[in-house]
């Protein structure tokens, strides 16, 4: 038993040091070059033993790897799934341990190794153990699968032949179909033929060659291959003449040649790769293209990009820095740093870039902050600021940069029970000739949820029971500046609220509105200021009443008034004098009156009926006239206006043309034939072959519940019966047409009296969509009068048109008239074609879409003001299974030329991409990229690039 067990031990000591050494598969998704956000650390399982055999084993139990490690980087299995997988390598099961094996296992200074085979031969004068199909032999959570294990204990050597399988406690598995040799003594082996894996990048390399491991952490691979495809035949390789893994830390291959089906297409000197488990600093290598190396014209000027050092700070923080040479241009220096901690609840990060060449200088900054000071705190952070507009949009290639905003915005949210409260400030700069700047600084909000006072049920609450309140509030200051423009300060307040009891309505508000504008001569020169100052009020209440369906009346009345002061310092205007007046109050009456008329009419088609609906919305008001003094009437801004009565009506308009679509009967089948002659007892329409029964349960409407179970009219109604009623059917309903009248007309008639047209509706916007063109809409507004005042001519004229459309690959033509597909109609099986390996691939291609959209501007002839259209598309499709199209451009009609193209060619290479992509921005600048990258790891992609344009 001694001398048994110490063979045993001695294999152990040999597969087992081999288990170690096949680790380094395990590999890191984040490389120096491509650093990712900062990720908690966890520990690894722990590892084996590793030391020699001795005669009398003395080694203390194996120690815990505490070095922290991503917990993506492998994926573990619970201990009793990973014991199962372990027994059940070779088939079946290890026996049932007996008292025996359990007093062996509870002797001190022994490790357990259980082995199995069909054939297990001990030579005890040779000391050889010979193991025979389905060998297998584990040791604590490893194990060694093969055809067949031989250990010679007097030379140390371990030999295993035949589809062989280590399995690592890590789960690490390292495959081979030929033998394995291992020298225990020093250490040393060479499995011929092997394949493992190890993570990077966020994928899984397969390495394939002749493993020799040396020492317990390294593994060198001769004539050895990796790629991401797991295919039998991999379509493309990384052929290599050495490989070293070192366990945990780093894979190094020379020399390498790409090759892509048996062609060889690339070659590098050597290969490094960094497959750490966590974060770590280091240097982050260049990028750039073929035609950086190898110019293809001399207007082309070369760029090198992201060459820099990433540094982890530690698990929550990490910074970068890199550099970009543009030749020829500027030189781009940039930084970034970020954080976060979900223990504490806050997350940022801070970006910087400074261009400096022949083109300009310019300075830009990105600052990002979200943090919960609390569960009802938040705090957001946003800041962009770039010093240099003019200069960043000329060097822009990215059509949606040159007509953003650059917007900086802070806001405090704060949610109490009774309040929210909102402190926010925004900064934003227009890019543009102007150099537009706008300032929100502070800004202030508060909304008081709706409270119920004196709640009580509906049946026994009085008339001042639920009486429901609500309220708002808010403050804000905003400034302009514009170059060779008028600058512009604001300040703003208003508070609101409401008092609702059933349907009355109890409201008031009151406003302030603070402006002063300083505006500039044609060379820039700031003229004497104007200011103004009003301070409004208003209160009313309304009362809904229910007359017959929904047809509602709400009468209302209000009161409001308020104060003024302006103040014009160059004395050509009408003013206040800086002097605050009081406006006279003007009381209000009103009703609004609201109602749905309904008009049906017979239907035609494949139409049942059709009903229009107006839905009307009147609304009356009048004021009185007050008095008040010409001088005070002529003051612009003054909250009196004018002191004239008003008996105004305005007529709001929707209107709706609805229609049901006819049910087509139910498909007549046997079953119905069946069971009609049996209802006349005629025996010849009955098929008694049995044909008819397989479509009798499919075909069969509802049975009669009121039959008793197995009678013959239960079963009459199973087997065909009379069709179901067409009530029973539910019509579909179809939108033919909606008309919305978003302009109301209103009507002033007393107007007359003081020589103005009663129409004061000088614009009407319409909207029209319907059901029978699906993702159609359209925008109209027109222009009612030629001219002002009394003399004015009723002359229609359309000023401004926005239409869209859009379309979908999963429309049918049924669908996109809006009547659905063809009842009964069966999905016909995508073509295929065969393909080379003498399969069939669908030639049908993937989804598409397609979206259009016209705008319209124009002006009456005479009237100041450029006319333009403008058509844009944006097309999105997939031809065939490995290609993907993308097109988005605007085109000026009234130019006759195009605004901006994109364009984006994607061509699927199974684990690679090819991207060809064109871009022509508003500005000028011309941009064609070509890319072929790996997609299991982006980072690896060769390109080429062709720049022209202002930024050149």
């Amino acid at each position: 038993m001694r001398s048994a067990g110490g063979a045993a031990r001695y294999a152990l000591a040999a597969w087992a040091v081999l288990l170690l050494i096949a680790r380094p598969g395990q590999a890191s998704p984040v490389q120096a070059g491509a650093p990712r956000a900062p990720a908690a650390k966890t520990t690894p399982p722990a590892r084996p033993d590793t030391a020699p055999p001795t005669r009398a084993d003395t080694t203390p139990p194996a120690r815990r790897d505490t070095t922290a490690a991503d917990s993506a980087a492998a994926d573990t299995l619970p201990a009793a799934q990973l014991a199962q997988m372990r027994e059940g390598l070779a088939g079946g099961s290890f026996p049932k341990r007996d008292s025996l094996f359990q007093g062996l296992m509870n002797r001190k200074g022994f490790r357990i190794v259980e082995y199995r085979g069909q054939k297990v031969g001990l030579d005890v004068p040779d000391r050889v153990i010979r193991l025979n199909d389905s060998a297998q032999a584990n040791y604590g959570d490893a194990a060694l699968q093969a055809d067949s294990i031989t250990y010679r204990s007097r030379l140390a050597f371990l030999a295993a032949r035949g589809h062989l399988l280590l399995m690592s406690p890590d789960q690490r598995q390292v495959k081979s179909d030929s033998v394995l040799y291992y020298d225990v003594s020093r250490r040393k082996g060479t499995v011929m033929d092997a394949r493992t894996q190890f993570a990077a990048q966020g994928a899984d390399w397969i390495v394939n060659g002749n493993a020799v491991p040396v020492g317990t952490d390294t593994l060198f691979v001769s004539k050895g291959r990796f790629t991401t495809c797991d295919l039998e035949q991999p379509h493309y390789w990384f052929q290599a003449g050495q490989i070293k893994m070192v366990n945990q830390d780093v894979i190094v291959a020379w020399p390498v040649t790409l090759y892509i089906e048996h062609v060889p297409v690339f070659w590098l000197p050597f290969f490094a790769q960094d497959i750490r488990p966590d974060r770590r600093s280091g240097i982050l290598p260049p990028q750039f293209g073929i035609n950086d190396i190898v110019r293809t014209g001399r207007g082309y000027s070369r760029n090198v990009r992201d060459f820099g050092y990433y540094w982890a700070i530690n698990r929550f923080m990490d910074a970068e820095f890199t550099v970009d040479w543009y030749s020829g241009q500027y030189t781009q220096l940039n930084g970034r740093y970020r954080y976060n901690d979900i223990k504490k609840h806050f997350q940022g990060s801070l970006q910087a870039a400074e261009q400096f060449g022949k083109t300009g200088r310019n300075l830009s900054f990105n600052v990002h902050h979200q943090q919960d000071l609390s569960p009802g705190t938040h705090v957001d952070v946003s800041a962009q600021y770039v010093q240099s507009p003019g200069t960043y949009l000329n060097r822009s290639f990215d059509p949606n940069q040159q007509t953003q905003t650059i917007d900086s915005n802070v806001s405090l949210r704060k949610q109490l029970s009774w309040v929210n409260l909102t402190l926010g400030a925004r900064r934003r700069q227009f890019l543009g000739p102007n150099s537009q700047l706008q300032y929100m600084l502070p800004s202030l909000s508060a909304s008081f949820p709706s409270v119920t006072l004196f709640r009580a049920p509906s049946d026994r609450a009085g008339f001042f029971n639920n009486l429901v309140w609500s309220g708002a509030a808010n403050f804000q200051r905003q400034t302009q500046s514009v170059n060779f423009g008028t600058d512009t300060r604001q300040t703003t307040a208003s508070a609101s609220q409401s008092l609702r009891l059933g349907g009355f309505n109890l409201q008031g508000s009151a406003n302030y509105n603070d402006q002063f504008n300083t505006p500039v001569d044609s060379l820039g020169n700031d003229l004497p200021a104007f200011s103004q100052t009003a301070l409004t009020w208003n209160a009313g209440a309304d009362y809904q009443v229910g007359l017959m369906g929904s047809t509602t009346l709400r009468p209302t009345v209000s009161v409001s008034g308020g104060m003024f002061r302006s103040l014009d310092r160059a004395d050509s205007i009408p003013d206040t004098r800086g002097q605050y007046l009081t406006a006279p109050a003007r009381a209000s009456f009103g009703a609004t009156l609201s109602t749905d008329v309904y008009a049906f009419f017979p239907g035609f088609g494949p139409f049942t009926r059709i009903r229009h609906k107006i839905s009307p919305r009147f609304t009356w008001t009048y004021t009185p006239a007050v008095s008040t003094p010409d001088s005070l009437s002529q003051i612009p801004g003054y909250p009196g206006g004018s002191s004239d009565p008003h008996n105004v009506l305005r007529i709001s308009l929707s209107q709706t043309f609805e229609a049901k679509v006819r049910t087509p009967p139910p498909p007549r089948t046997s079953s119905d034939t069946a069971g009609r002659a049996a209802a006349r007892g005629d025996s010849t329409g009955v098929d008694t072959t049995g044909a008819a029964a397989d479509t009798t349960v499919t075909a069969a409407p509802a049975t009669d519940s009121s039959a008793a179970p197995g009678s013959t009219l239960a079963g009459a109604a199973v087997q065909g019966g009379p069709p179901a009623p067409a009530s029973a059917v539910q019509e579909r309903k179809v939108m033919l047409l909606s008309i919305q009248t978003s302009t109301p007309l209103a009507f002033d008639f007393a107007a007359s009296s003081r020589g103005q047209p009663v129409l004061q509706t000088e614009t009407l916007t319409n909207s029209f969509s319907s059901d029978l063109l699906k993702g159609f809409s359209l925008n109209m507004t027109h222009d009612l009068f030629e001219g002002t005042g009394p003399d004015r001519k009723f002359k229609p004229f359309l000023t401004r048109l926005n239409a869209s459309f859009t379309i979908s690959s999963g429309m049918s033509l049924g669908s996109l008239v809006g009547l659905g597909s063809a009842s009964g109609s069966r999905p016909q099986p995508p073509r295929t074609q065969r393909s080379p390996g003498g399969g069939e691939q669908e030639r049908r291609g993937g989804p598409w879409n397609l979206s259009l959209s016209y705008s319209l501007n124009r002006y009456r002839p005479g009237e100041f003001g450029q006319n333009n259209q403008t058509l844009q598309s944006n097309l999105s499709l997939q031809p065939t299974p490995n290609w993907r199209v993308q097109w988005s451009t605007s085109y000026n009609i009234t130019d006759r030329q195009f605004e901006q193209q994109q364009v984006s060619l994607v061509r699927t290479l199974h684990r690679w991409e090819a991207r060809f992509d064109f871009t022509k921005s508003p500005n000028g600048n011309f941009l064609f990229d070509f890319q072929v990258s790996l997609t299991d790891v982006p980072q690896l992609h060769v390109n080429y690039d062709q720049r022209s344009g202002l930024s050149q």
